[in-house]
């Protein structure tokens, strides 16, 4: 994710001057865009909730051996009030194959415990 962030902030310091904040506590990214006649545009880059998991099912799955290709987040789901599923589904590469990787974690909904870790691989 930082090195998505520092692409952003490259990207648009070549476009317009560029003032940037970087918050670690808060896990925002603030970028400040000015423009020529002095007035600035200010969004916010927040790290989504999910990537911290999504950093975790892809470690795990290149442990295993797959190298990721591509990724994309399913999404969160609360299995009882104790426990939580993030879901992930990668593009993956295991011995000259290409195929899909569904990633789950389970963990504890208040201490974010990682219960266990499932993989399903899929052709599509």
């Amino acid at each position: 994710m930082k090195i998505y962030r520092i692409a952003v902030a490259i990207i648009l310091s070549m476009i317009t001057p560029v003032h940037l904040e970087a918050s670690a506590a808060s896990k925002r990214f603030d970028i400040h865009l000015q423009e020529r006649q002095g007035s600035f545009h200010s969004f916010k880059l927040v790290t989504p909730e999910y990537a911290k998991w999504g950093n975790l099912a892809m470690r795990e799955a290149s442990k295993k051996g797959y190298q990721i290709l591509d990724y994309q987040y399913i999404g969160k789901q609360q299995i009882n009030p104790f426990v939580t599923e993030q879901k992930f589904k990668f593009w993956v590469s295991k011995q000259a194959r290409n195929f899909g990787l569904y990633v789950s974690i389970r963990f504890e909904s208040t201490t974010e415990r990682v219960l266990n870790i499932d993989y399903e691989e899929t052709d599509r």
